[in-house]
């Protein structure tokens, strides 16, 4: 919980300086609005994580009050039980000393088992008065515990309040970017159809690069087993023509391999974002009935942020599209990570890179700071979502 807490609080701070950004625009966007609604998740997360530490806590102090009580009875016992056995003592009809006590006994052994009963007897007498010490002292760390709980449970209410404000706003301002980007339904169709031109010639394009790689590869090995063959026609009695596997073949299969592992564990693209636009086909969050496709993810950043690529592997293309500026995108081994809406790029074809090198910075476009991230299993797109460690 408290893990979930801490990432909360990054996430809050990390929308709220986007959205900061995103409200220099003077009109509202729908780059905005999806600030708008990370910021309110982010708080409706946070007071329920508030809320599970008020149920946490009022389950603490029950538990705390019902062992306080325990004692209390435990401490009455035992001193009840200690002053009978000191008013026994002080008994007139006990009169006899200890020495008395002793010298009556009838024979040696008598004496040594009187002995041992007025030391287990005094053993007994300071045991109790421990046991009471003990009790006391357990029941005082209890108490102040029990305080300290109130104490806690007083402040995060307080927190609860103020938090709960916020979101109240936050919702103010959601309700009026909404009610002004209604107002411009024609302009946000001509957005998404502008879009959708640019999604679909991105597929293309990504497809192409894959298609491509994939066809020199066939066509190497294909080469390959020409070469096999002729050797194989050409070569003297029991001598075994080349059949090795080819380096690239092999580091290929290696790579591949590696990168599936890698599965859910991949870093985020960016250091300090949020994913504003999900994978696959959804309604648009304002206009009814009209569907956006995404092959990737949306994920807002800020401001000129380094774009960082996921794993190690090979630059296969960099070229421009209209609606998505820079394109990057980067094979791992039968898999491609596609890195969009890049301001500038900084790696060129064929180079070999590592994992989190910078690649670009992020464009701003209309006051939004954006990327899109994709993820590629040969000519199949993939659900980014689960492959980054979000």
């Amino acid at each position: 919980m408290e893990r979930e807490k801490k990432r909360t609080i990054e996430k809050i701070a990390i929308s709220k300086q986007i959205l900061a950004e995103t409200k220099e625009q003077k009109q509202s966007s729908l780059g905005q609005l999806k600030a708008l609604n990370n910021q309110i998740n982010s708080q409706e997360k946070q007071i329920d994580l508030m809320e599970e530490d008020l149920q946490m806590i009022g389950l603490e102090i029950q538990e705390v009050g019902q062992i306080s009580k325990k004692l209390s009875t435990d401490l009455i016992k035992l001193r009840a039980e200690y002053g009978e056995m000191i008013f026994a003592a002080s008994k007139p009809s006990n009169k006899l000393n200890k020495l008395a006590f002793l010298f009556s006994a009838k024979d040696f052994n008598d004496v040594l088992m009187r002995y041992q009963y007025l030391q287990q007897y005094t053993e007994t007498r300071k045991a109790q008065v421990k046991q009471i010490n003990r009790l006391s002292n357990i029941l005082k760390e209890k108490q102040t515990n029990l305080v300290s709980k109130k104490t806690d449970k007083e402040r995060i209410i307080g927190a609860k309040v103020e938090k709960t404000h916020v979101l109240e706003s936050l919702k103010t301002q959601q309700g009026q970017v909404v009610e002004e980007l209604s107002q411009k339904e024609k302009e946000l169709r001509a957005e998404i159809q502008e879009r959708q031109n640019s999604v679909d010639r991105l597929e293309n394009l990504i497809t192409n690069v894959i298609q491509r790689e994939t066809n020199r590869r066939n066509q190497e090995r294909e080469r390959r087993a020409d070469r096999i063959a002729k050797e194989k026609r050409n070569s003297k009695p029991n001598t075994k023509p080349n059949t090795k596997i080819e380096p690239e073949d092999d580091e290929l299969e290696v790579e591949s391999s590696s990168f599936a592992v890698a599965k859910g564990r991949l870093p985020f693209p960016v250091k300090d974002g949020f994913i504003s636009g999900r994978f696959g086909i959804h309604e648009h969050q304002l206009l009814k009935g009209v569907l956006e496709k995404n092959d990737g993810v949306d994920i807002q950043t800020g401001k000129n942020a380094s774009i960082r690529v996921v794993y190690e592997g090979i630059v296969r293309s960099v070229v421009n599209v209209p609606g998505f500026q820079n394109i990057v995108a980067v094979q791992h081994g039968n898999f491609y990570t596609v890195y969009a809406k890049l301001k500038n790029v900084t790696v060129s074809v064929g180079q070999r890179i590592k994992a989190k090198e910078n690649i670009g910075n992020a464009a701003t476009i209309n006051g939004v700071s954006e990327i899109n991230f994709q993820v590629w299993n040969g000519t199949k797109a993939q659900n980014p979502e689960n492959w980054l460690n979000n």
